[in-house]
Parts: C-alpha cells; structure tokens; sequence
C-alpha cells in the first residue's frame, strides 16, 4: 500500500467529500480524473484572474472569483476557497484595491495547492 502524500494546502476529507470518493485507493481512477481536471482548468484561471485585475475589470473579478470560490472546496483547497470568497466579495464591493491586496495571497495558496495536487497526481498514478 502506497502512504498518502504529506499535502499542506489541501483538506483530504474535504476532498474526498467533494470529490464523491469513498477510498483513494478504490477510486484511484477517478481520483487522477479529478486531479487532471484541477491541473487542466485552474491555471488558466488564475490567469484569467490576473488579467482581469490588471485591467481592473470588476465584472471579470467577480465572475472568476465566483467560480473559483465555488470550485475550490470540491478540490479540498479550502483555504484558497476562502481567498477566493474575499476576493468575491471585494468584487461585489467595487473595492479594487482589496481585490489587489489579495491576488498575491491567492498566487501563494494557489502554487500550494498546485504542488499538493501534483503530489496526489503521483500517488494515484502509484495506486493504478
């Protein structure tokens, strides 16, 4: 049996609740579905994220925010979960310098969870 990864900035019940996984190693399969999902689709959202703040597009903010905010517990990333919140929030607020106070704390727990998650991307790949 493969040990778990040591991960930081993912909550792995948090996980497994979202994901609608009973057992990494019985839902090894999916568990590296979900996790190729996450590295497919999230950095680019960053990226968009960045774009719109450095634009200053508020709608834009608020959108991407919105569905990160969303997104983030399914992943067990629930600490960018919250960023992601506040950064909605302050969106919804028109409140542009707290929504570019947080995007360097996003940035942050985002390569955290990155990192975590192409650890558990090894470890599935381990368990197939």
């Amino acid at each position: 049996m493969t040990s778990l990864p040591d991960l930081e900035h993912l909550n792995l019940v948090a996980f497994l609740q979202g994901a609608g996984l009973e057992n990494f190693e019985e839902d090894a399969v999916y568990l590296n579905d979900i996790v190729d999902v996450f590295l497919t689709t999230m950095p680019p959202a960053i990226d968009e994220l960045d774009d719109a703040i450095q634009q200053a597009n508020l709608t834009e903010i608020k959108r991407i925010g919105h569905s990160l905010k969303g997104a983030m517990p399914t992943f067990g990333a629930l600490r960018l979960g919250q960023l992601c919140e506040m950064l909605d929030d302050a969106a919804k607020h028109q409140d542009l310098r707290a929504v570019t106070r947080l995007l360097p704390q996003i940035r942050i727990e985002f390569e955290g969870v990155l990192g975590d998650m192409v650890r558990l991307r090894e470890y599935s790949q381990k368990l197939l």
